[in-house]
């Protein structure tokens, strides 16, 4: 019997058991990688290229859907590496569940995994695959993909016309939100920048560059997968980066978070790249500067350093001191404590920062006091005071919650809200229509403003 070649992400993976389980999820992004078969120095280097780039470390700390799509997207191109090898059935249960699984997490995941699930499809379509894992196993995967597909199309048909109204919608919304933006070459600068500045910092990104002259790159000893399919999946993932960035810079939504599922792509090209390094003496000195980058981001991540913002934004300390917290809890004190009549108080927020919005107070005054006090927001942030004004005439209200941005809490999008409460504010103090109250404690830039009954 002809004997298979080792693979990634099994018996015979690169990555020892213990390690496996260490570092997972970034492991997950590595074990994609084909062209690091037999290659622990390319392999370990692709896997710490992910886990130190400051864009995953700073959205782990936290709570969004990326992550999840990250996921898929490395365990599609991990289907697409193993296709040719595995059983036809055991590919195509695999692939439903995680194409499904991407397509629960978001509507846009085909955009990064488009590629990677058609080449492993063919693959699988083509039948060649000799390794047949335990037949428990390929029912399981079939319960699961099975099921996970049911429960994925049951919610789109249920939820196509919403999900459909919010994209297109959401452009709208997001051009009121960020303006006009920039023309199409400074949204193309902006995003090159904010992709180098969520994978690595200035200084790393540089010496990197420079060490790849130095590697002596050259044709790899062992080619893990047939040529022509190693092709195919390196293009796809050129492709899918060059595709996601050209569709960001004709969108209004400058929001960095949506290149973290490129992330298994940039892997696979950065083991590619690294498994034709001939000095590797170079491969260890780019693997102890992304050491020393996953060291320093955390750092400044957890509040420990406080380092110039060369990196992504996401990368900021968290409360860790509860002082955020402490605030929330009080002006949800204020807006849900002594709610108006028995049918609670509707409360309209004019803040976006990241501890104080609707979302936020939505969520912490949901369990203390689920019907006492109901939040809503303006819906847009439009520098027109007149139609803001409208919006807020039609929307009830009992109480006006602002806050303005401080300098180092001010991103684009809370500046332009600020810009918007510049002029909405003095006509608030100055109406007949609300009578201020004292602003909260410690934080003065958060106002309420109590409207008149009629």
């Amino acid at each position: 019997e002809r004997r298979c070649p080792p693979r990634i992400g099994g018996e015979e993976s690169v990555f020892p058991p213990k390690m496996r389980r260490w570092l997972f999820p970034p492991t997950l992004s590595a074990e994609i990688v084909g062209a690091t078969r037999r290659d622990h120095l390319a392999a370990l280097l692709s896997c710490c290229a992910v886990a130190a780039a400051p864009l995953f470390i700073g959205i782990s700390h936290q709570f969004f859907v990326e992550p999840l799509q990250l996921v898929a997207v490395a365990w599609i191109l991990r289907i697409a590496l193993r296709a040719g090898s595995a059983a036809p059935r055991d590919t195509l249960w695999e692939l439903l569940l995680a194409c499904s699984l991407a397509m629960a997490a978001k509507a846009t995941s085909p955009l990064y995994i488009a590629a990677p699930a058609v080449l492993a499809l063919r693959a699988a379509l083509r039948g060649r695959g000799r390794r047949h894992p335990p037949a428990r196993l390929t029912w399981l995967k079939a319960i699961l993909g099975g099921g996970m597909a049911l429960l994925t199309i049951a919610w789109y048909a249920r939820n196509l016309g919403p999900a459909l109204e919010h994209l297109s919608g959401g452009a709208q919304l997001v051009a009121e939100l960020h303006g006009e933006g920039s023309d199409l070459v400074g949204s193309a600068v902006f995003w090159l920048a904010e992709l180098q500045r969520s994978l690595c910092t200035p200084l790393v990104g540089v010496l990197a560059i420079l060490a790849i002259p130095l590697a002596g790159l050259g044709r790899a000893k062992r080619p893990p997968l047939p040529e022509s399919a190693h092709t195919a999946l390196l293009i796809g993932s050129a492709l899918h980066i060059l595709l996601v960035l050209s569709l960001l810079a004709v969108h209004h939504n400058q929001e960095p978070r949506f290149l973290l599922p490129l992330l298994p792509h940039v892997a696979l090209l950065l083991a590619w790249l690294a498994a034709r390094a001939r000095r590797r003496a170079v491969l260890g000195a780019v693997l102890a500067l992304l050491l020393v980058q996953y060291c320093a981001v955390q750092a400044q991540a957890l509040g420990w350093a406080d380092w110039p913002p060369a990196v992504s934004h996401w990368v900021a300390p968290a409360d860790r001191a509860g002082l955020q917290r402490q605030r929330l809890e009080e002006v949800l004190q204020r807006c849900c404590a002594e709610p108006d009549g028995a049918g609670g108080r509707d409360i309209l927020v004019l803040a976006e920062l990241p501890w104080l919005n609707v979302n936020s107070l939505s969520f912490a005054a949901a369990s203390r006091w689920p019907d006492s006090c109901r939040f809503h927001w303006l819906g847009m942030h439009d520098p027109q005071l007149e139609q803001a004004a409208s919006i807020m005439a039609r929307t009830p209200h009992d109480l006006l919650v602002t806050a303005r941005t401080t300098a180092e809490q001010a991103g684009p999008a809370q500046l332009r809200f600020d810009v918007l409460l510049e002029g909405l504010l003095p006509s608030i103090a100055g109406s007949q229509r609300y009578v201020e109250q004292q602003a909260l404690q410690g934080s003065p830039q958060v106002r309420f403003f109590l409207r008149r009954t009629r």
